[in-house]
């Protein structure tokens, strides 16, 4: 067989990473199987790479990963001597930052290091700089089914000191599920029943982060307690079970979708709602692009979801058992007070 194309390397990547659609995996894996050449590189790439598999994230102080990558894009294209001085500045750099923990420093370079000798090997291979996002959206993936594994972890301790019962708060069917970050006295906003979570020492606020946001916020442990609900969606990436009068101190029956990476229909609702006078924030048709929108936290390639028994899986499809977990049954327009139709009508907001 002659040279791959780039179009036959993108698919090995696919592949590899598990990042393409099913069908783009499916092609790389046959092309693999049945021509040399790519079988060699495919082999080239998993041992160049394997190591970057054994890197637990940890948060990286002034988005080093995010800029390290960002720069080997550049020094790629530049060639390898250009890379070679880039890592050093990027050492350099690391070191002028203020002190950390010996372990983080060091897990950092490592990480620099691993990244050069991927973008030499993927430079030299001729394959597609895009590979660097793959990469980079992998991480981010895998940080936040940590985050999210967490969350359940929590769950699973807060209903294990209440009689099996789910956190929550007093609230009337049909309140503003919508109002992140009211303060009021009245029980306003879904987070409220999981933010009891966090004043209770259940959980800590960068988990109930996903790294793919790029405007989050992290709480500041000192002001949790001051705080009725999250100050704003900034500070909270995921969405949840909707809960209401009916259903919000109940014990779970069998396996249940607690959570889901952020729900892509309301993503364009106010952020601040005090703005809004009175529950609704207006209307939300749904079209056909809401309708296979899938979550942004990780740039609509699919999202993770937490069950009741503490399981993560990152789902590339939004329907689960059928249901659409994103809207109501037989609802196309949103205000911001819907209710489900019955407990087995799944809605994660906001």
């Amino acid at each position: 067989m002659s040279e791959l194309s780039k179009e036959q390397k993108d698919l090995i990547l696919d592949f590899y990473f598990r990042c393409g659609d099913q069908q783009s995996i499916d092609r790389g894996r046959d092309l693999i199987a049945s021509d040399a050449e790519a079988a060699q590189l495919y082999a080239n790439l998993e041992e160049t790479l394997t190591d970057l598999d054994s890197i637990k994230y940890e948060p990286c102080p002034d988005n080093l990963v995010e800029v390290t990558i960002q720069r080997l894009k550049v020094a790629a294209t530049a060639g390898q001597n250009r890379l070679e001085q880039l890592l050093q500045q990027e050492q350099q750099r690391t070191e002028a930052l203020p002190p950390l923990a010996a372990q983080h420093r060091d897990r950092w370079r490592n990480f620099i290091r691993m990244a050069a000798i991927a973008a030499v090997f993927l430079f030299i291979s001729g394959i597609s700089l895009p590979v660097f996002n793959n990469i980079r959206d992998k991480a981010w993936q895998t940080a936040c089914t940590a985050h999210m594994g967490n969350l359940g972890a929590a769950f699973g301790s807060y209903m294990q000191d209440y009689d099996g019962r789910m956190p929550s708060v007093p609230m009337t069917a049909g309140s503003p599920w919508w109002k992140v970050g009211y303060q009021g006295e009245r029980n306003e906003s879904n987070t409220k029943h999981y933010y009891l979570m966090l004043k209770l020492g259940y959980v800590s606020p960068e988990d109930f982060l996903c790294p793919g946001q790029q405007d989050a916020l992290r709480l500041i442990p000192e002001s949790i307690q001051d705080s009725r609900d999250f100050p704003s969606r900034q500070y909270v990436s995921y969405s949840f079970l909707l809960r209401c009068e009916a259903n919000a101190g109940q014990q779970l029956r069998g396996r249940v979708l607690l959570a889901s990476d952020r729900n892509p229909v309301f993503v364009n609702i106010p952020s601040d709602p005090s703005r809004v006078q009175g529950d609704n924030f207006g209307q939300i048709v749904i079209n056909e692009i809401l309708q296979k929108m899938l979550s942004p936290n990780h740039r609509n390639q699919g999202q993770n979801v937490l069950w009741s028994d503490g399981s993560v899986k990152f789902l590339r499809d939004r329907i689960v058992d059928g249901d659409d977990m994103f809207m109501i049954n037989g609802i196309n327009v949103y205000e911001g007070t819907e209710i489900p139709c019955s407990q087995n009508d799944i809605f994660v907001v906001p």
